[in-house]
């Protein structure tokens, strides 16, 4: 806020705009780029200037704050230093030729954000914006946070750093430690002592100087997301960084020039990553739907197929009554008649029509059975579609499971779309289940993943069902050998054959064991892995993308895992 406040103090309030999780946009003066977005999102809190994205409108939830702050002057800018806690103080000229004055108090101390309006001369709450249960609501007395527990100023050396840290021996992790001992550093910083110190060999107290004297430069913001975390994964976190940090394997860093270019490029981001974790929800949400649904008519169709009679039973008692004629015993609704089907022709029971003669019921065996018969062959095709909307559905739940970066889900979306199985939301643009609205083929494409094998040789693994069915079909040569976890769901995937070669012993197995990894048989010790000559592949027409049908295939046991070393810079 000190970079900006020139730019803001004495600018007046044009309007108020909706924002995310229930926080709000003020528009300030005609300047372009000096609005105040007011985030009170759990992901994302905070107080940013720039300039708001279309997508914000005027919103009858924060017309109150709009009428009372409209035509107001922004004339201090406070922040507190131990609280995350943010005063903007306005003034309201009145016709009248009076001045009155309030101060928006914004609030983020964990989860539970908010902003007051206040009356600075009678401290009355004059409107409250918060996503959940406020503190205090309008009318009441205002009073200001407490202090945290045990906050003080930031230690002013490396001895009463060290002093504070050995005081604060209770706690349960080192960097906890440090943020008490600190108090002023935040838990990120915390890591930056712990990490300098573990690297460069120095004492904690000695690693807390040079981070506090780093905070005392010119600042130099990064912003930080996590390298090898999926981004719909529970923990995911977006952070800004006052100073540049130590190199983390875990962690992506960039810089800005100034604070407020990493908090706008933090709340873009945040943003991004909020409509994408919905997204992803909402299409995981959608695609399991449709999976329960199709496993409960699999199972209806399986039970029907098992309770048919078999033809040929109903065919045999036709012919047993047909040659039995002379012989029979008839009953009330049963008949005896010799079985020359088995030794002897012993005697055996046939059940009957009792309002049909013989003849006329070894004629109903025989229509039984041929109904039987298309009854069968209508189940078994059905059932055989549906294993294979089955395995289709299945290998695109784990294609968002292993979903990773953010920019791969409108592929997945897409593929949805195509099938029907979501369609564009009237509002959100999202996902809902419904008809389909694009045309097959048209979205976006995920290229394979791509990993160099211990040999050096390439492997190539399909990331969703529509990819599969382009590994295979488009990018692999008919030498290649392709890889497919048996009798379960799971990726296609291809290992590179040079022409003129054969495949080593050591590449199958690796290449089986990124089949079996890339599969719902992920979780098993072992997983049979079945594998052919690319040209022993044939798609099955009318069937979903990716089912195929292999002939002359072997098949290898391997333990789930993958090669030691991926490489997405792999060039074929």
């Amino acid at each position: 806020m000190r970079e900006q406040a020139p730019r803001l103090l004495g600018r007046r309030v044009r309007g108020i705009k909706r924002w995310d999780d229930g926080g709000f946009v003020i528009l300030l003066g005609a300047r372009r780029g000096t609005d105040l977005i007011v985030s009170l999102s759990p992901h994302a809190p905070g107080l940013y200037v720039g300039r708001p994205p279309a997508s914000g409108d005027d919103s009858s939830k924060h017309s109150r704050l709009k009428k009372l702050l409209s035509g107001s002057e922004l004339v201090r800018i406070e922040a507190a230093a131990l609280d995350r806690v943010v005063e903007l103080t306005w003034q309201l000229a009145k016709p009248s030729g009076s001045t009155r004055t309030m101060e928006l108090v914004l609030e983020w101390p964990g989860t539970k954000t908010a902003a007051f309006l206040v009356d600075s001369g009678t401290r009355e709450v004059l409107d409250v914006v918060s996503p959940g249960t406020p503190r205090t609501v309008a009318g009441e007395v205002f009073r200001s946070l407490p202090p945290p527990p045990g906050s003080r100023e930031v230690a002013a050396s490396g001895a009463e750093f060290l002093e504070r840290l050995l005081a604060s021996s209770g706690e349960t992790s080192t960097e906890m430690r440090i943020v008490r001992a600190a108090s002023g550093l935040s838990p990120q910083l915390a890591e930056e002592v712990v990490a300098l110190a573990t690297v460069s060999r120095i004492r904690t107290e000695e690693a807390f100087e040079r981070v506090a004297a780093r905070l005392g430069d010119p600042p130099r913001p990064v912003l930080l997301r996590p390298a090898n975390q999926a981004f719909h994964q529970k923990g995911y976190r977006l952070m800004v960084s006052a100073i540049p940090l130590s190199p983390r394997d875990d962690w992506e860093s960039r810089s800005f020039a100034t604070c407020n270019e990493a908090a706008e490029a933090f709340i873009a981001e945040s943003r991004r990553w909020n409509a994408a974790r919905g997204a992803y929800i909402e299409a995981v949400g959608e695609l399991r739907k449709q999976l329960k649904k199709t496993k409960k008519l699999h199972a209806r169709l399986k039970a029907e197929l098992d309770g048919l009679r078999q033809p040929d039973e109903l065919r045999r008692w036709g012919e047993i009554l047909l040659a039995g004629l002379q012989q029979a015993r008839r009953m009330k609704d049963e008949v005896m008649v010799p079985d020359p089907y088995q030794e002897g022709a012993p005697p055996v029971r046939v059940p009957i029509d009792p309002r049909l003669d013989l003849t006329g019921n070894a004629q109903r065996y025989f229509e039984r059975a041929r109904k039987a018969i298309r009854s069968r062959d209508r189940l078994e095709a059905r059932l055989a579609k549906t294993s294979e909307q089955l395995d289709y559905l299945e290998t695109l739940e784990l294609a968002f499971e292993d979903l990773v970066e953010m920019e791969a889900l409108a592929a997945l979306v897409d593929e949805l779309r195509e099938t029907g199985i979501l369609r564009a939301h009237p509002q959100s643009g999202v996902a809902a289940s419904g008809a389909k609205t694009k045309k097959k083929g048209s979205g976006q494409r995920l290229e394979p993943r791509r990993f160099r094998l211990s040999s050096g040789a390439v492997a190539l693994a399909g990331r969703s069902a529509r990819s599969n069915e382009e590994l295979t079909f488009r990018i692999a040569q008919p030498e290649d050998l392709w890889f497919h976890a048996a009798s379960t769901a799971g990726a296609h995937v291809v290992l590179r054959v040079p022409s003129g070669t054969e495949a080593g012993g050591e590449d199958i197995e690796e290449s089986a064991a990124v089949a079996a990894f890339f599969s719902k048989a992920r979780g098993s010790t072992t997983a049979e892995i079945l594998y052919a000559p690319r040209k022993n592949i044939r798609k099955i027409p009318g069937a979903p993308p990716g089912t195929v049908r292999v002939t002359r295939f072997r098949t290898v046991r391997v333990r789930p895992a993958l090669p030691p070393t991926r490489s997405d810079e792999v060039h074929d």
